[in-house]
């Protein structure tokens, strides 16, 4: 429910907010600077000298002249159940929505606070005005000099105020409490409803004595989720531009709803236009311009075209880069692709030794023919150079060892070598020479040979031909 919503004047950093009533003009200007909110009260003929082509006029529509009801739809997809918003408030209006400016909330997930059946459907807050009332109320604010940009609503401001201003112990005790916020005026009674920061409804009475105010409060207190707030504890917020007729009303009411808290509204008179001020200048809860359509004023209408064109321009810019990106992107990976080919060409061309027009599988298939070709040409010059000098060395010492021979010096070649050493025996020797793969030795005795040991050399010793 309490989601942030845009500030009804985005192209203004000075807003001027107008409670105008039967009791007369409060006016407050607000400056917005380095992110803080200044507020400064007006006198009446000084609005017009604070207004230019850079500050937002706000002013609202008077709860019996505009409607806030809360719509309940059984989608739970938020693209889907805004669509049907419309249908749902035309059911519930009393006029038709042709002859309405009407906004919603963005639909949320049903939850106890909110004043509905309880269901798994989402929900909004809607918020309509007939257009002729706009018309009139427009009419009303002529002679005082005021041509507002936007046209709030006052109990939502005051709400939002009120939510945005109350000390944090306020907000610790009437968080779980049914509130009542109350603003009186010289003819009029104001009266907003809800359950902690939830808003539920908006009221405007204009019997100041009491009854009417006990009679609705009772009545919704009955009806909403079927009577489940019936029994809860109230926590009152007071204000308004008449302190003497609001402390008898409250005398009365807190009388009639015992075990209740009381509490004031802070900034007096001031408290109503500082809201919209306010709500113009910031994000929050709840903003709503019902100055739309036709009947916008010309220059916020300017602003919203601007605004439009621009951000219409930066999706043109984005969407560019974008495509500026995606083509670089297709031209390096193309290079890539490019350089990649070039290598495998050349190094298909080195194995074939020849230019190769084929491209991929066939190219390598290619070469792997031509590599297999100039193998078996040299396996002929291959053999040439077999057995190999190392094969004929394991050969050796793997005899030398079985035989326990020891080997003092050693001539090799292709097919044949020589050798001194000494052994356990001339049988030793003997029995190596097979294992080494002679075929052909002469043995001589050696003296010096330790004691014990049979000192020999040996002589053109022929080899059997290795297997290649």
């Amino acid at each position: 429910m309490n989601r942030t919503m845009e500030r009804l004047a985005p192209w203004s950093r000075v807003a001027v907010g107008a409670d105008v009533s039967s009791d007369g003009v409060v006016a407050v200007v607000g400056h917005q600077r380095h992110g803080r909110l200044t507020f400064e009260t007006l006198p009446l003929d000084a609005v017009q000298a604070a207004v230019n082509a850079h500050t937002a006029v706000a002013c609202a529509m008077a709860p019996g002249q505009a409607m806030t009801v809360w719509l309940q739809t059984p989608l739970t997809v938020p693209a889907k159940a805004r669509q049907v918003l419309p249908t749902l408030l035309d059911m519930a209006m009393p006029f038709a929505i042709e002859d309405c400016a009407y906004a919603f909330t963005e639909p949320v997930r049903q939850a106890a606070p909110l004043p509905l059946t309880e269901g798994s459907g989402l929900a909004a807050l809607a918020v309509a005005v007939r257009r002729d009332d706009v018309a009139r109320r427009l009419g009303l604010l002529e002679p005082h000099g005021i041509n507002p940009h936007i046209l709030d609503h006052e109990l939502l401001a005051l709400w939002t105020q009120m939510l945005h201003d109350e000390p944090s112990a306020v907000t610790v005790a009437a968080q779980d409490r049914v509130r009542g916020l109350v603003w009186v005026r010289r003819d009029e009674v104001l009266l907003a409803l809800g359950l902690g920061s939830t808003f539920w409804s908006a009221h405007r009475l204009v019997d100041r004595a009491g009854g009417a105010l006990e009679r609705t409060v009772r009545m919704q207190l009955d009806t909403v989720v079927g009577g489940r707030y019936a029994q809860h504890a109230l926590a009152w917020m007071w204000g308004g531009t008449e302190p003497a007729a609001c402390a008898a009303l409250r005398q009365r009411v807190e009388g009639a709803f015992p075990g209740s808290s009381s509490f004031d509204l802070p900034h007096g008179k001031t408290l109503l236009a500082r809201a919209l001020a306010q709500r113009a200048l910031c994000p929050g809860l709840l903003r709503f311009n019902l100055r739309s359509g036709t009947q916008a004023h010309p220059a916020a209408h300017q602003h919203q075209q601007r605004r439009i064109r621009r951000q219409s321009f930066l999706n043109v810019a984005l969407a560019a880069l974008l495509l500026a990106l995606g083509t670089a992107a297709d031209i390096q990976r193309k290079q890539q692709t490019a350089r990649a080919e070039q290598r495998f060409t050349q190094g298909v061309e080195r194995v074939a030794g020849w230019p190769v027009d084929a491209k991929g599988d066939n190219a390598l298939l290619i070469a792997q023919r031509e590599l297999q070709a100039r193998q078996e040409a040299l396996l002929p010059l291959k053999r040439a150079f077999e057995p190999s000098l190392m094969v004929t060395l394991d050969r050796l010492l793997a005899a030398a060892a079985a035989s326990d021979a020891t080997i003092h010096s050693l001539v090799l070649r292709a097919d044949q070598w020589a050798l001194q050493g000494h052994a356990p025996s001339r049988e030793a020797v003997d029995g190596m020479l097979p294992e080494a793969g002679c075929v052909e030795a002469a043995v001589h005795p050696l003296d010096g040979a330790p004691d014990g040991r049979f000192g020999f050399r040996l002589e053109h010793v022929k080899l059997r031909e290795a297997q290649p």
